[in-house]
C-alpha cells in the first residue's frame, strides 16, 4: 500500500506541479499583453478556486480504476488499493489547497499596487472577503486553503463515484447514466432548485454568509460521494485498461 500511496501521490503533485505553471503563466502573460496596450484597460484573474475543482474532479475521474488494477498487480486487497489511492488524493488535494492559497497571496502581493493593471482574486475573497480589498489578512488565506480543500475532496470524491458507476455498468447503461446525468444537471437540478428556492433561501445565505457552513456542507457531501464510490468498489470486477 505504500508503494501505491507513493505512486499515486507523486503523480498527482505532477499534475498539480502543471496546473501551477499554468497559474503563474496567466498573470505574467496578460501583464505583457496590457503592457503593449495603449489603452487604461484592466483585468482579473480569479480562477484559482474553480481550476483547483476542475483538477480534483478529473484526478478523482482518471487514477481510481487504474490504480485497483495497479493494486491488484502489486498484490494488494481491494480494500488496501481503493483506500490506497484516497488517502494519497486526498494528500495531494490538501497540498494543492495550501499552495494555490499562497500562491493567491503572492500574486496579490506583488499585483497590489494602484497602479498594476491585473488583479488577482479568487472566489472566497469574491464571496467572503472584501472583493476590493486586494491583499487580504493572513487568516482569510487559512480559510481559503480550508474551502479549497473542501472543494477538492467533494469534487475529486464525485469523480471517483462517477468512474465506478460508469465501470460497473455496461454500455446501455453507460448511455443511460451519461444521458441522464446531463439531464439531471442540465435540466432537472435548475427546475428543482427554482420550485424549492424558497425553502433553500435561508440554507443559501447561511453558506453564502459563513464559510465554515459552505466547508461542513462539502464534507457531508465528500462523505456521501466516498461511500457511494467504495460501495461500488468492493464488489467491481477488475477489468483491464481497454474496457
Amino acid at each position: 500500500m505504500k508503494a501505491l500511496f507513493r505512486y499515486r501521490l507523486l503523480d498527482d503533485l505532477k499534475s498539480l506541479a502543471a496546473l501551477i505553471a499554468a497559474l503563474l503563466l496567466a498573470p505574467i502573460l496578460l501583464s505583457l499583453m496590457l503592457a503593449t496596450n495603449s489603452t487604461n484597460s484592466s483585468m482579473t484573474i480569479n480562477g484559482t478556486g474553480a481550476f483547483s475543482t476542475i483538477w480534483a474532479l478529473v484526478i478523482g475521474i482518471a487514477v481510481l480504476r487504474g490504480d485497483l488494477r495497479l493494486g491488484n498487480q502489486f498484490g494488494l486487497s481491494r480494500r488496501s488499493a481503493f483506500w490506497g489511492s484516497v488517502l494519497s488524493c486526498t494528500a495531494a488535494f490538501a497540498a494543492a489547497s495550501a499552495i494555490l492559497s499562497l500562491l493567491t497571496a503572492i500574486l496579490q502581493v506583488i499585483y497590489q499596487s494602484d497602479n498594476s493593471r491585473v488583479k488577482v482574486m479568487d472566489i472566497y475573497q469574491f464571496v467572503y472577503g472584501n472583493s476590493a480589498a486586494g491583499v487580504m489578512p493572513a487568516w482569510d488565506y487559512v480559510r481559503m486553503a480550508c474551502m479549497l480543500f473542501a472543494l477538492c475532496l467533494c469534487f475529486g470524491f464525485f469523480g471517483m463515484l462517477c468512474t465506478m458507476a460508469f465501470w460497473r455498468l455496461n454500455k446501455l447503461g453507460k448511455w443511460v447514466l451519461g444521458v441522464g446525468m446531463g439531464l439531471f444537471l442540465g435540466v432537472g437540478l435548475p427546475n428543482l432548485a427554482n420550485r424549492l428556492s424558497p425553502w433553500l433561501q435561508r440554507p443559501a445565505r447561511i453558506l453564502a454568509t459563513n464559510v465554515w457552513a459552505l466547508i461542513a456542507f462539502l464534507l457531508i457531501w465528500a462523505a456521501v460521494f466516498l461511500l457511494g464510490a467504495w460501495l461500488l468498489a468492493r464488489r467491481a470486477a477488475i477489468k483491464s485498461a481497454a474496457k
